[in-house]
């Protein structure tokens, strides 16, 4: 048990305790000296700043002075003019001045382009709508407004006429009913629009609650918020005013061609679903393409033999071409002569 023990003989007390001093003396000079040598980093550290600072200021003072002679010029254009002439070495990047006429006679909206909107994955669990109006001259039925709901999901348009902008409450109440019946398993969840009077008020708002519906709002004067809805509406009117231009029919036949391109949009195949239409992915149906007609082309309407006045009547009147009827197998069309328009089945075109 005694085999690592030794014995140190003939060391005076007083040796051991100078040698401890000693070896505390050193260990004290040596951190003194790190002390010392971090104190210095420290300070050229904090040296270098402060005439980086200085720098730093000094270019932004000549930076400055010069945006004000050039008109004004943004401030890294700024610098690269006067970089290479008269002060080499100038970072614009180090300029944090804000020139405060710039700041106000120059100020421009915050860009959406680089936003990233979130999209609903479900169909009708978040819709965007848009009013438009009053659009005149008025429709054959008198109408005068347009009122359309975009699902996020599917990108199917909801639209209808409307004669008055009060008739906008109508529109939710209408679209739900219809759902109910075709979709009893889904619900729309949120409508996303902007603050107009016609959503914000009272009666539309309890008409959203009485339907679940929750609604959200749009600032004021951005209706980049609402996109979904404001693209919708603008692609929906260009191709009106294509189809009207080209068929030369009246203006106000434009609530069916309204009506036409809405349903030809959500039955065409989109490359953001895959090469599927809005109509496949809502409904988990295919689209009838081969029903599709080209609004104002020429059809005949076929006169059944009851309604012939003799022999010599002829069993067919050219007509043109509106649309598709809302509630029935068949198209709609318009006799110039007559000024009548008439539904018919498909068969008797």
């Amino acid at each position: 048990m005694m085999n690592n023990l030794y014995v140190l003989t003939g060391v005076e007390p007083t040796c051991i305790n100078a040698l401890n001093a000693f070896q505390e003396d050193r260990r004290l000079t040596t951190d003194n000296i790190k002390d010392a040598q971090q104190a210095e980093r420290a300070s050229d550290k904090t040296l270098l700043e402060e005439q980086d600072h200085a720098y730093n200021e000094l270019n932004d003072e000549k930076l400055v002075a010069w945006h004000n002679k050039l008109n004004h010029a943004d401030m890294n254009q700024g610098a690269k003019v006067i970089k290479p002439i008269l002060i080499p070495g100038i970072d614009s990047a180090t300029t944090k001045r804000v020139c405060s006429g710039c700041a106000q006679g120059q100020a421009k909206r915050m860009s959406y382009r680089n936003t990233h909107h979130y999209v609903a994955p479900r169909p009708l669990e978040s819709l965007n709508g848009d009013l438009c109006g009053p659009i005149r001259p008025q429709t054959i039925n008198h109408e005068v407004y347009t009122s359309m709901f975009v699902d996020q999901a599917s990108r199917f348009i909801f639209g209808k006429l409307l004669k008055t902008k009060g008739d906008a409450i109508h529109h939710p109440d209408d679209l739900t009913s219809k759902l109910d019946n075709q979709l009893p398993d889904s619900r729309i969840s949120n409508l996303y629009t902007d603050g107009g009077g016609e959503y914000a008020s009272s009666t539309f708002k309890a008409a959203c609650q009485s339907r679940g519906i929750t609604q959200k709002f749009t600032n004021a004067e951005s209706p980049e918020e609402n996109h979904l809805a404001e693209k919708t509406n603008a692609y929906v009117f260009n191709k009106i005013r294509v189809y009207v231009t080209l068929s030369g029919l009246p203006s106000n036949l434009r609530g069916y061609c309204f009506k036409y391109v809405v349903h030809v949009y959500d039955n065409t195949p989109q490359e953001l679903l895959n090469q599927r239409t809005p109509y496949e992915v809502l409904f988990s149906k295919p689209s009838r393409l081969y029903m599709l007609k080209t609004f104002g082309c020429l059809a005949y309407k076929y006169i059944p033999k009851s309604q012939r006045a003799t022999k010599l009547t002829k069993p067919a009147i050219p007509c043109v071409f509106l649309g598709y009827a809302d509630e029935q197998l068949g198209y709609k069309l318009w006799d110039p002569k007559t000024r009548y328009r008439h539904c018919v089945p498909i068969g008797e075109v």
